[in-house]
């Protein structure tokens, strides 16, 4: 945000989101919309991981094994093939 010089009201301007619900995951509440955590998301073109926690999706696969996006009613999953033992 501050890179940016924007503040959080701008941000919640932007994305069609209250300040308050803005003000409270900075002061560390957990988010309760997944939308509004993908929005903010979008906005700052970071992944959700990143925008949560600081930190970028770890893929524990070979470059053949891409993620699949699945969106599911309100929710969006990422899937990977994993490797059984045995196959």
């Amino acid at each position: 945000m501050e890179r940016r010089g924007l503040k959080p009201a701008q941000i919640a301007r932007a994305n069609r989101i209250p300040l308050t619900t803005l003000c409270n995951w900075m002061q560390g509440q957990t988010p309760r919309n997944l939308d509004h955590v993908k929005t903010v998301a979008d906005f700052f073109e970071v992944s959700v991981d990143y925008l949560l926690f600081g930190v970028e999706p770890k893929w524990n696969g070979g470059a053949n094994q891409t993620p699949i996006e699945v969106r599911a009613g309100l929710f969006e999953l990422i899937l990977k093939p994993i490797k059984r033992g045995g196959e």
